[in-house]
Order: structure tokens, then C-alpha cells, then sequence
């Protein structure tokens, strides 16, 4: 029995593959495509790293990040996205020295920071933080 012409799932052939970026297999390319020599590129960029050297974040949190936090997590769990959970996320953010450092940390500490769930902790700081900078007027 040929399996060619046969159906699988959404409409789509046995032999059909998922190709990434428009990348085909040399023999799913055209004749003229074929024939054209390969160009090689070059990196144009002038930015040679040397001032990306100078940048160090420490993702661990403080002692006084680490209670916010756990407070942050409890009233989370209580009331979700609400007006109190966001008005204490703005007076720690108001109160930071540096609060795009601090957001990265909370983040980077919250449980469900490699959930891409839109209704965790980790999504409501960002669209939070996010919120409160354009309050603010910074970019």
C-alpha cells in the first residue's frame, strides 16, 4: 500500500515536513536557485562588546527584595491583579534606586518564571512594570 496521497492530521500528507525560516531541502528548490552561487556575509556591526563587559546583574534578591517579594507572592495568591497587589508593586518600584534591576530580579525568582502563562505573577510584574513607566513618562 503507497502512503502518497494518504492524509494525516489538518489535511497535510505523510511526506509534508514543518521547514523553519523557508529552509527546503535541495531537491524542493528550483532549478534557477540552484544555480546561483552562495554569498557569504560579513558582520558590518562597529560594536565590539567591550562596553557590554562593564555590565553585571546579580539575579539574586537582597534581603528586603526577598520580603517583598514573599508578601508580593501572598497577596498574589489572595487577590490576583487587583488594586492593592498593584499599588504596593508601584511604591516598591517608586522606592527603588534602580528599578529595571529590580524587576529582573523579581522576575527572575518568581516560581512561575518559566511558565509563559499569561496569568502568573512573573506576566502581571512586567505588564505592571511596563504600566508604571509610562505613568511615569520614562521609556
Amino acid at each position: 500500500m503507497s502512503f502518497q496521497g494518504r492524509v494525516r492530521g489538518r489535511g497535510r500528507p505523510y511526506h509534508h515536513r514543518n521547514y523553519r525560516n523557508n529552509e527546503r531541502p535541495h531537491s524542493m528548490t528550483s532549478p534557477s536557485a540552484q544555480s546561483l552561487p552562495t554569498q557569504r556575509t560579513t558582520n558590518i556591526s562597529k560594536h565590539d562588546n567591550n562596553c557590554c563587559r562593564e555590565i553585571t546583574i546579580s539575579l539574586e534578591l537582597e534581603a528586603n527584595g526577598t520580603h517583598f517579594l514573599a508578601e508580593l507572592k501572598n497577596m498574589w495568591n489572595m487577590l490576583k491583579k487587583s488594586p492593592p497587589v498593584i499599588n504596593k508593586l508601584h511604591q516598591y518600584l517608586n522606592a527603588s534606586e534602580n528599578p529595571y534591576v529590580d524587576v529582573l530580579q523579581l522576575l527572575y525568582n518568581c516560581q512561575e518564571f518559566y511558565s509563559a502563562k499569561s496569568k502568573t505573577l512573573p506576566m502581571f510584574v512586567a505588564e505592571e512594570f511596563k504600566n508604571w513607566r509610562r505613568r511615569r513618562g520614562t521609556r
